[in-house]
């Protein structure tokens, strides 16, 4: 027996994990969109956002796409930039393409780049900006500039494929995971970026939405600005 993480692949005896990564970084985009729209309420000026990808991979894009999702569905009139590192080892490179992002108006930056993505909170210190986390909750690391982590908890990924096997419930083919699964979910454990409660219960509220399947989210960018409007 065969477990397989970030896979769709469908042979006898494989068990393919699949992360609903269109839901991994929604809510983090949800946050700056949030976060932007109010800003722009005060001042009369349209924040950016932006995702840096590691590898143009189709996990990470559709990643990129959930951020992107998230940020336009509370803040129609936002725009969302992306560039990938093509590399997941290179903070300096990422470091780079972040302030580039931050100096043409982008404020907050989603990361989908592996060890790269230290050098996106590196940037983001550097430009007085804000970053969002990915996987492990990164908010520690620079508890000023990143706001949340989009968590994915792989260890319950593979105790679940154990237990499973020993349970004897153990069966081959894809299995999609998310925000219903308990797979993935934000923290804004460590942070000292300062969120108000009317955005937190906001975020929850359409985390609720999602979870009860009130919400679908699109699949690609050509389901994108139809599923905005």
């Amino acid at each position: 027996k065969f477990t397989l993480i970030d896979s769709t692949l469908e042979r006898e005896n494989v068990s393919s994990i699949y992360t609903r990564w269109e839901e991994q970084a929604f809510l983090n985009g949800v946050i700056a969109g949030l976060l932007a729209k109010d800003e722009f309420e005060k001042t009369g000026e349209i924040k950016k956002a932006g995702v840096i990808i590691g590898m143009d991979m189709p996990h990470l894009n559709e990643g990129a796409l959930g951020f992107e999702a998230g940020y336009k569905y509370v803040f129609k009139e936002g725009e969302v930039l992306k560039a990938s590192v093509d590399n997941f080892k290179n903070p300096l490179k990422a470091k780079e393409i972040a302030l580039l992002m931050y100096s043409n108006d982008v404020k907050y930056i989603q990361h989908l780049a592996g060890a790269s993505g230290l050098g996106v909170f590196s940037a983001a210190r550097e430009a007085k900006g804000y970053a969002f986390g990915v996987d492990d909750n990164q908010n520690t690391i620079d508890p000023t500039v990143v706001i949340s982590t989009a968590v994915r908890e792989m260890n319950k990924i593979i105790f679940d494929e154990i237990k499973d096997i020993k349970e004897e419930k153990w069966e081959d083919g894809i299995h999609y995971s998310g925000l219903k699964e308990g797979i993935i979910d934000i923290t804004l454990e460590g942070s000292e970026v300062l969120i108000s409660d009317d955005i937190i219960k906001e975020v929850y509220k359409i985390k609720d939405l999602i979870i009860k399947g009130d919400l679908i989210l699109p699949k690609s960018y050509k389901e994108l600005d139809l599923w905005i409007n």
